[in-house]
């Protein structure tokens, strides 16, 4: 909100003039020249993207870029929207105590308890590059009533006012019947308590999510799937097949085309996993989701770099700046085509990128029966940071559970010179600095690549 500005005052024959604001350019605003003429204003602090094309804006905008210090005039519309928008700030404002309010509201005092089960270690499919072990090891009925007494007792001591549950596995439909029992029983208990709300998504290769079954889920309060197709359906098949080796690209598109159908409140986020055969298939894939679910914005589109997990002997896996090209050239396809992206929403706004491990408020139920942190590096030991008791009581083993969500960003040497703190606060992934004591991140490559999705996308 912009800091109301004072009229003069007059006594007599003496002016008492209102003092002037002095704005300077906030440390966390990037100016991005397009290169078309173009160009764009971006605050990782505040989120706010302007574009600008209109040759008198830009010429002023220019003008503002190379000047240190303004004078605060509400009669000045770029000076008046940059201040609104975060990009100007009052020359007195201690940004590094900005973020850390940010972090402590958003983060450290979320209402929200997250918990991810894996349901299964067991899977259906059988993917070129899972990092997974498949292994026959479920949630038994114990473990899930005890997890439902873990989410009353943080409910009762921490006062959470929403609980959200992400399914997850191996293939967590294997577990389907488990599932809608949690999900109707933790239901009834969440009902106990007054202004408490229950959500949930999945992350599913959706082959088993049948009609019938959808319908179920959703009306279980399940409005977020996950769901994998990695390019067109040839190499889908190739990379997603079922342990039979038999393709699953049919009856996937089957299932979504069933909930597209629907006139449910739902979201599919439509994951590819890439590397350089997947990419080569991704223009023609996206072309065909537009054109199949006529930019339905019930489907959001997400991809991601493979990076090496599973068959060593894939071809061309893409290093971290050929991904963040890639990811750059996605964006302009799908803002091409019409469709939505998570991408940019989710490189680009405030606290978007702090990982689930780092959070207070967030906690992984291994089939073991383990509490963990991450939810991909399962088996290591450091992810291990308590047991649950039969009565939901947390037995947390401190010196583990410390090292992922205690983390000073305003003095780890990376963040300190950092333009998107406000993003991450140094936690886009804790695993680095739990294993070897150091962020695993270059500020300079993940600038770069914010810019450059940024240009793609806008």
């Amino acid at each position: 909100m912009a800091t109301e500005v004072v009229a003069p005052v007059f006594d007599e024959d003496v002016d008492i003039m209102a003092d002037e604001i002095r704005l300077v350019k906030s440390k966390y605003a990037f100016f991005i020249d397009k290169g078309d003429g173009a160009y764009l204003v971006y605050s990782s602090l505040t989120g706010a993207i302007i574009a600008f094309k209109e040759i008198s804006y830009i010429e002023r905008l220019q003008d503002i870029m190379n000047t240190d210090e303004f004078i605060y005039d509400e009669n000045d519309e770029i000076l008046s929207l940059f201040k609104e928008k975060g990009i100007l700030i009052d020359a007195d404002t201690n940004e590094d105590m900005l973020v850390r309010l940010m972090y402590d509201e958003n983060i450290t005092k979320s209402k929200t308890l997250q918990l991810i089960l894996f349901m299964t270690k067991q899977c259906n499919f059988r993917c070129a590059y899972c990092f997974q072990k498949q292994e026959d090891i479920k949630m038994e009925m114990d473990a899930l009533q005890s997890i439902i007494k873990f989410v009353e007792n943080q409910v009762v001591n921490n006062g959470y006012k929403q609980v959200k549950i992400d399914f997850f596995g191996g293939e967590p439909l294997l577990e389907y019947d488990s599932i809608v029992w949690f999900l109707k029983t933790l239901h009834e208990t969440i009902a106990t308590y007054n202004g408490v709300e229950l959500i949930s998504d999945m992350t599913t290769n959706a082959y088993l999510l049948s009609p019938d079954k959808f319908d179920t889920l959703f009306s279980l309060g399940c409005r977020e799937y996950m769901i994998t197709i990695d390019g067109t359906e040839e190499i889908h098949n190739r990379m997603r097949p079922l342990i039979s080796e038999e393709g699953t690209w049919d009856v996937i598109l089957s299932n979504i085309r069933y909930m597209m159908s629907t006139t449910f409140d739902f979201k599919i986020i439509l994951r590819s996993n890439y590397n350089a055969d997947v990419v080569e298939t991704l223009p023609e894939f996206y072309r065909y989701i537009s054109e199949q679910f006529n930019n339905d914005q019930r489907i959001v589109i997400f991809s991601a770099n493979i990076f090496g997990h599973g068959n060593d002997s894939m071809l061309e896996i893409y290093n971290k700046s050929e991904s963040d090209r890639i990811e750059a050239g996605i964006a302009k396809i799908i803002k091409e085509l019409g469709l939505t992206s998570t991408s940019p929403m989710a490189m680009t706004l405030p606290c978007s990128r702090a990982c689930h491990a780092s959070k207070q408020n967030s906690y992984t139920f291994d089939c073991d029966g383990l509490i963990k942190k991450c939810a991909v590096m399962t088996d290591l030991k450091q992810n291990h940071i308590g047991t649950l008791g039969l009565n939901g009581e947390f037995k947390r083993n401190s010196n583990v559970y410390s090292k992922w969500v205690c983390s000073d960003y305003l003095t780890e040497r990376k963040c300190k010179r950092c333009k998107l703190v406000p993003l991450c606060f140094g936690k886009k992934c804790p695993l680095p600095r739990v294993l070897f004591g150091e962020l695993d991140c270059n500020p300079s490559d993940a600038e770069i690549a914010i810019v450059e999705l940024l240009k793609a996308y806008y």
